[in-house]
């Protein structure tokens, strides 16, 4: 097995790099095409920086992540991206050059590999706003490509700055729309994509992709979040911002946006009556498709015809990014890999010796695809993330196992508990929560997981940094939250530890009380109250309910998301599901969230 990012090679049965926890692949070859190194990483698979031997020519190699390439719907939306995009004739879309299984069965996706930047990093705050003639060039383009796609019945359903690519070519800048994972493709026999289902990234969704009593999505669905991108544009600030992503999902529900007019005075009249009508809340009152949102452009014109377009004024200046469709972008919340307290990893060694690092077999399971299908019930979806897109997750047969605590032993650390090796009787029958962890019996070894949650005090000390993490007027004793993924994933293997997986974590929440009423939930004001401990188990694990959400290392099914769990005390005792353990969603790794924490597990030494 063979790790992309540092070039080991490790025994045939290993999954996970024990240095960076990467999925290891089975050599560094897939089809004809040799690998060179990781870009991006999300449920569906992950991308990589590869070269054709026949051209020699750089290319990004997607490849569809073989914990969920058995399941025939996963597969028909993998070829379906593949044929979907492969077909659009723009040079406004990425490129799809190829796309095959290898002769292990390993579906790949081969296109075309992008320099230049996202305009996420030209979207800068007034007065520094983006040059209007740079808005005009940009926007242009990617509703070139939109308005191909809208064509050929795709909806992209995740338009967002990140996904508008602004590629340098030998013929100068062209704007590229970029990952069209979650994409609605509609053709004569069939509608590969799941009904019910929460898709898009908040902040860019429009009400129907929301509510789904609202309307159909459809194009006009992306002419929505188009006309936030423009938005976004001209004025530097998000149409729908907040602190939470339930904040955000309430201001799209309430139409709840500052007149563009109030942020960018100044502009002609027809660019907010523009603006205005491409985020109008009844999608009939749009334009419907992205052809007739560039026809309204080109008769508004922000500036005059054969206006000078000037070079970029990026946010963040930093090396050309290289990206393929799945690629993420480096994040401004995403901390060093290395904190002053971290050592450093061993130099690689091949061929490592299996007796002496038999230990880390445990990492084997890190990361396992868990499919998300998202909630359909109102409050639930107030409640979850709305930057994931779904997959299907075949349900395992159920099954009666009680699993109980066991005495810690005396070589465990006094502040964490022992969880004992043994099967688990975890998830959920599919029902009225599609987001639910199917029905899973899981063979799970022993493992330590810290009674509570990590605090504010220990973050900022670990990570050298008084201000990282937190919320204004937090205690140094309180839970960290604002907390990123790899802000967490720091502080745990600067103390020899690591996040625990999706599995891990329920199975030790199992076996804590489940009762809402009792746990440190909302009582009038949304309180952070953790500290009082008063959802404890008998052996002393607390809070695994009613406190933050808790990050883990499962990959959501989103690229650069990942799993957290349990019910945040921002929630009513009263909200059902999304007042219980059971429940889950999947948030961008590189973003703190005031809801969010975490605690960290180790394997027995």
């Amino acid at each position: 097995m063979y790790c992309p990012v540092c070039r080991s090679d490790y025994p045939e049965d290993w999954k996970v790099c024990p240095k960076d926890t990467t999925h290891l692949l089975r050599s560094a070859q897939i089809g004809k095409y040799k690998i060179e190194g990781l870009l991006g990483t999300g449920g569906m698979g992950a991308v990589y920086r590869a070269v054709n031997p026949d051209t020699r020519a750089k290319v990004a190699l997607k490849i569809m992540n073989p914990a969920v390439a058995s399941a025939e719907s996963a597969r028909a939306r993998f070829q379906r991206e593949a044929a979907a995009v492969a077909a659009l004739r723009t040079a406004h879309v990425v490129k799809v050059f190829d796309f095959g299984a290898a002769d292990d069965g390993t579906l790949y996706l081969v296109m075309e590999l992008l320099d230049g930047h996202s305009l996420r990093e030209e979207i800068q705050p007034a007065p520094d706003t983006m040059d209007l003639a740079r808005v005009q060039l940009v926007l242009d383009g990617a509703l070139k490509g939109l308005a191909a796609a809208h064509k050929a019945g795709i909806v992209h359903r995740d338009l967002k700055p990140e996904n508008v690519f602004v590629a340098d070519t030998d013929d100068g800048e062209i704007p590229k729309l970029l990952d069209f994972g979650i994409a609605r493709v509609r053709t004569k026999d069939s509608d590969l994509t799941l009904t019910g289902s929460l898709m898009g990234t908040a902040g860019y969704m429009a009400i129907e992709q929301v509510a789904p009593d609202a309307g159909e999505i459809g194009p006009w669905s992306d002419v929505y979040a188009m006309g936030a991108i423009l938005y976004e544009m001209l004025s530097g600030t998000a149409a729908c911002s907040g602190e939470t992503v339930t904040a955000v999902l309430q201001k799209v529900l309430r139409h709840d946006i500052v007149p563009l007019e109030e942020l960018r005075p100044g502009l002609p009249a027809a660019v907010y009556a523009l603006v205005d009508r491409c985020m109008s809340p009844d999608p009939t009152a749009r334009p419907q498709d992205a052809e007739a949102m560039r026809n309204e452009l080109v008769t508004v014109r922000l500036v005059p015809a054969g206006t000078p377009v000037p070079a970029a004024a990026l946010a963040q200046l930093s090396a050309t990014s290289q990206v393929g469709l799945l690629a993420t972008a480096p994040s401004k919340d995403t901390v060093p890999s290395k904190p002053p307290t971290v050592e450093d990893p061993p130099p690689p060694r091949k061929k490592l010796n299996v007796g002496a690092l038999v230990a880390l077999a445990a990492f084997a399971g890190l990361g396992a695809y868990l499919g998300v299908r998202h909630l359909n019930s109102k409050r639930a979806d107030e409640r979850r993330d709305a930057g994931v897109s779904p997959a299907d997750a075949a349900p395992v047969a159920d099954a009666s196992i009680d699993v109980a605590i066991v005495a810690s032993p005396s070589r465990v650390p006094p502040e964490m508990l022992a969880i004992p090796a043994g099967r688990h009787d975890l998830g959920e029958p599919v029902g009225p929560h599609a987001a639910a962890l199917p029905p899973t019996v899981a063979e799970i070894g022993e493992y330590w997981i810290d009674r509570v949650e990590v605090s504010l005090e220990v973050v900022r000390a670990i990570l050298a940094d008084p201000e990282a993490a937190g919320v204004k007027g937090d205690a140094p004793g309180l839970p960290a939250r604002n907390v990123t993924w790899a802000q967490a994933n720091a502080v745990c293997r600067a103390q020899r530890k690591r996040l625990p997986t999706e599995l891990e974590w329920e199975a030790a929440a199992r076996t804590t009380p489940q009762d809402p009423s009792a746990a440190a939930l909302m009582r009038g004001t949304a309180k952070l109250t953790s500290t009082e401990r008063k959802e404890c188990s008998d052996a002393g694990l607390c809070d695994m309910l009613g406190s933050v959400l808790e990050w883990t290392s499962t990959d959501g099914p989103k690229r650069g998301t990942k799993i957290v769990r349990g019910a945040s005390f921002t929630v009513s005792p009263d909200a059902g599901w999304a007042a219980s353990i059971h429940f889950r969603t999947a948030i961008p790794a590189g973003r703190g969230d005031a809801e969010v924490g975490f605690r960290c597990v180790k394997e027995p030494e």
